[in-house]
């Protein structure tokens, strides 16, 4: 296997492991028996036959229905070993111990488990993404162990020394020399196609992740205001959140215009061979700025690894091998020398400028007054004196103009796209055929071998050409003026729409677009629960982990990759309202309860009531606008560093509304619905344990549970961010020299 090639595969094990150990910090907490939303009892209700696992498996495709009915352990348990065995995995394949197809086989099945398991939990564009990219990898990643393909090696290179010996005669001669200077690894599957697959799936998240943001019509994304609010109304922001949102407002302006340029143009870059460093630069440039002021899990750190193929060909220059790109046509036209040379490279930088002057143009900016875009200054057509402003601009395209722009994009994406993996398809089949009569680069092996390599690419090249066909679909949705039927012959849209809802429940190919509106314009809104032992109060408030809450004292925290799933829920449930939001209601509830012990405490930072030993009668929630706290000078940013922080003021806040009503356990409509929403009938339980009763014996279930339990108390003791960092710093520290060095060669 190329060594680029397993460091991809070994860095896609780093985020699986960043998202599972997230999730096992929380699960038992989220869906478990006890949980907020518990997945068991959300099964009863969806009629899912959980006691034929396989039945179930095909109606919902999740593993956690084989623990119960096979191995006999309560669901709680099942949960927890397929999520701790998807981390283990995960971990083997970031240390570099066995990186195989069939662990990232396991890895997709695992996290898909819980995707509609976890109802809200897990609705989140990344998690999409995530399967996404696992499942492409699943075809590419390599079936033989690195034992295997090292003694392959040693003996294709002693057989290359003797033909190289024996001279012409002895068929040795230029194809001996061939081995002597290739590794007998060449015979290994190629990443070409792999590469292609991964840059088109970083083409439809980054173009589509702009193109939502001018389709939604939001007023801040066409007036370049979004940051004006986004630093504080983002979900979980942190410290340097707060410092970014008190840049100058022309800062906050030309951020929104290089987002969107990086967004909605640079991704037809990812095609344009003189444009690759360029456009790599600008997506690692925009998702390390969202890293440094913004908590957002693993999302920015699995699309920093999606931009790989935009850097495995300069592998290859520095080897000074025979340039093999992967989608583009760099490998037919790329000069090497002289004069030609030149031209290439202005070529990039013609590219580059075209591009900032169409998006100077299409956005009207202006620098210190001058107007970049040919016209006449706003400050000018107003009659008013001119602006200072060192950054200024807004939309000067109509609705109308950029759908058209959007449909013209969508399809020249779909033919550079079609081209890419094309021509990757074509390559890969020709290494296999040549291979296979024995002419190609290293030594051919013996007949069984390269009849395996055959098969093995023209599986390969169905399975790319199956991804690229089905993603057209969610890809052409952006297309507002025509979709996939405008675009392809209505048989082959009509085949392709249904083969994406075939699929959709096994999520291998998704519909993106972050932030299409910009939220908060008002306000930060946030919902802040209360207790109080009476009706009347007073009424002390639950501090919920990594919320604002109160706001002095409470420093936002850094917690990639670790998203807490409960704290973003209640960024969604402020927009809405508490019925939309049933496992809001349930965390209340749970808060009553008189021994403190309900999953709803795992998420409550500082409870009011654990010193005094009484629960409360009466649960309400409030909704307030959060603003960060002003720093207007130097002066004042200097005041508040020095400021204690237990006494720093982050926030300031004002009361909107009663988001939910005094509620207590009895209160009439409450029970009935956790009744309705979240308790097993008690036939059901008995045919569930009924049917486990007969799996692996009791004694052998008590025992494993028992197991995962003491893992659990194990390894969860400290906070969920907190475990999160321990077991992935711990394990990417120890892969990430191994993986860097498997990948330069050095």
């Amino acid at each position: 296997m190329d060594g680029f090639a397993e460091a991809f595969l070994r860095l896609v094990g780093v985020v699986y492991l960043a998202a599972f150990s997230s999730l096992y910090a929380q699960l038992p907490h989220l869906i478990g028996t006890d949980g907020l939303l518990p997945a068991e009892a959300w099964a009863v209700n969806k009629g899912i036959p959980t006691s034929n696992p396989v039945v179930a498996f095909r109606e919902v495709p999740s593993l956690v229905w084989f623990g119960p009915a096979w191995l006999g352990l309560s669901f709680d348990a099942s949960l927890d070993l397929v999520c701790l065995s998807g981390l283990v995995v995960s971990a083997v394949v970031t240390a570099g111990f066995c990186v195989r197809a069939p662990l990232f086989l396991w890895l997709f099945l695992s996290y898909l488990s819980f995707l509609e398991i976890s109802q809200t939990f897990l609705s989140f564009q990344w998690d999409t993404l995530l399967l996404e990219m696992g499942f492409i990898v699943i075809f590419f990643a390599p079936l033989a162990g690195r034992r295997r393909a090292a003694s392959r090696e040693a003996r294709s290179a002693r057989s290359g020394s003797r033909q190289e010996a024996a001279g012409p005669h002895g068929n040795g001669g230029v194809h001996g020399a061939r081995v002597s200077g290739e590794s007998a690894v060449e015979w290994d599957d190629e990443p070409a196609l792999l590469m292609s697959l991964i840059n088109w799936l970083l083409f439809r998240l980054m173009w589509a992740a702009g193109v939502v943001k001018l389709q939604s019509h939001c007023p801040t994304w066409w007036t370049l205001t979004a940051l004006e609010v986004h630093y504080e109304s983002q979900c979980i922001p942190h410290q340097l959140s707060f410092w970014a949102h008190q840049l100058p407002t022309w800062f906050h302006a030309f951020s929104v215009w290089s987002a969107l340029y990086i967004e909605v143009l640079c991704p037809f870059f990812f095609f344009f061979p003189p444009l690759f460093e360029f456009a790599f630069v600008c997506q690692w440039l925009l998702q390390l700025l969202i890293i440094l002021t913004g908590n957002y899990n693993f999302f920015n750190i699995a699309t920093c690894l999606l931009c790989a193929p935009l850097l495995y060909h300069l592998r290859h220059r520095r080897r000074r091998r025979r340039h093999r790109c992967f989608g583009d046509l760099s490998e037919w036209v790329r000069p090497r020398r002289g004069p030609w040379r030149l031209l290439w490279h202005l070529a990039g930088l013609g590219g580059v400028a075209a591009s900032l002057v169409f998006a100077c143009h299409a956005f009207e900016v202006e620098v210190f007054g001058v107007a970049l875009h040919g016209g006449q200054p706003r400050w000018a057509a107003a009659g008013a004196a001119p602006t200072p402003a060192p950054f200024s601009g807004a939309a000067g395209f109509s609705k109308e103009t950029f759908n058209e722009w959007v449909s013209i994009g969508a399809r020249a994406g779909l033919v550079l796209g079609a081209l890419s993996v094309a021509r990757q398809c074509v390559a890969t089949l020709r290494r296999a055929l040549l291979a296979a009569a024995g002419r190609g680069h290293g030594h051919p092996g013996g007949l069984i071998w390269r009849a395996w390599r055959l098969v093995r690419a023209c599986a390969s090249v169905v399975a790319a050409v199956a991804i690229f066909s089905v993603s057209l679909v969610p890809f052409m949705q952006l297309d507002t003026l025509g979709g996939t039927r405008s675009s392809l012959p209505a048989q082959v849209a009509g085949g392709l729409e249904q083969a994406y809802r075939q699929s959709a429940r096994f999520h291998v190919t998704s519909a993106y677009g972050l932030f299409r509106r910009m939220t908060g314009v008002g306000g930060r809104p946030e919902v802040v629960v209360e207790g109080s032992l009476t009706p009347d109060g007073p009424w002390q408030e639950y501090e919920i982990r990594y919320k604002p809450g109160a706001v002095v004292g409470r420093t936002p925290q850094l917690l990639t990759p670790h998203q807490d799933r409960v704290a973003w829920q209640f960024w969604f449930a402020a927009l809405g309202s508490y019925q939309h939001n049933p496992w809001l209601v349930h965390l209340c509830v749970q808060l009553m309860r008189a021994d403190q012990q309900g999953a709803a405490f795992a998420f409550v930072e500082h409870n009011p009531f654990a010193e005094g030993g009484l629960a409360p009668r009466f649960v309400r929630a409030k909704l307030y606008h959060y603003h960060y706290a002003a720093v207007g000078s130097l002066e004042d940013a200097w005041t508040f560093v020095e400021e204690p922080a237990r006494s720093r003021r982050w926030w300031k806040r004002s009361l909107q509304a009663e988001y939910l009503p005094p509620i207590t356990p009895t209160t009439s409509g409450v029970g009935e619905f956790i009744e309705r929403s979240y308790k097993l009938s008690p036939k059901r339980r008995v045919k569930v344990r009924q049917f486990a009763a007969h799996s692996l014996g009791e004694q052998a279930a008590s025992a494993c549970t028992m197991a995962l339990v003491h893992v659990r108390a194990t390894l969860t003791s400290a906070a969920g961010g907190d475990f999160v960092w321990f077991v992935w710093g711990t394990l990417v520290t120890a892969g990430a020299a191994a993986a860097v060095r498997t990948a330069t060669g050095f």
